[in-house]
């Protein structure tokens, strides 16, 4: 039987490998939406990518990085929506994206108590983020 502090020690390492190996496919799914040509398909990829990794570091209490990578993906959702070169139908679902990462982000605040930094994200949603129709 393997003491608690051998148990903890073996259950961190595995995290840290899930979490390189997740690492390298957001970077990887990344390139792919950085071409000119991407598509939608290229999104939802980096997105799927991205809440792989978002979920894995919840599951481990990892709020820091939870919260971090949320705000990565939710950055770049807006600039994606503000991308003109991309097609209407790419912009909506990076639009309908972004509002799920902005509630993940404002409830992730709210249990850490930040209401300003919760209000401010929201704000901050609002002003960047235009009406699609």
């Amino acid at each position: 039987m393997q003491s608690v502090n051998a148990w903890l020690q073996h259950q961190i390492d595995e995290y840290k490998f899930l979490i390189r190996d997740v690492t390298v496919d957001f970077y990887m799914a990344e390139a792919r939406l950085n071409r000119q040509e991407s598509h939608i398909d290229h999104l939802r990829r980096y997105h799927n990518a991205c809440m792989e990794m978002i979920d894995l570091c919840r599951k481990n209490g990892d709020d820091e990085s939870y919260l971090h990578a949320l705000v990565k993906l939710h950055n770049r959702l807006i600039k994606e929506i503000n991308n003109e070169r991309r097609c209407h139908l790419f912009r909506v679902q990076s639009y309908y994206f972004a509002r799920n990462t902005l509630k993940l982000i404002c409830h992730q605040l709210s249990l850490e108590g930040s209401w300003d930094k919760a209000t401010a994200f929201q704000t901050d949603f609002v002003r960047r983020v235009p009406f699609l129709p």
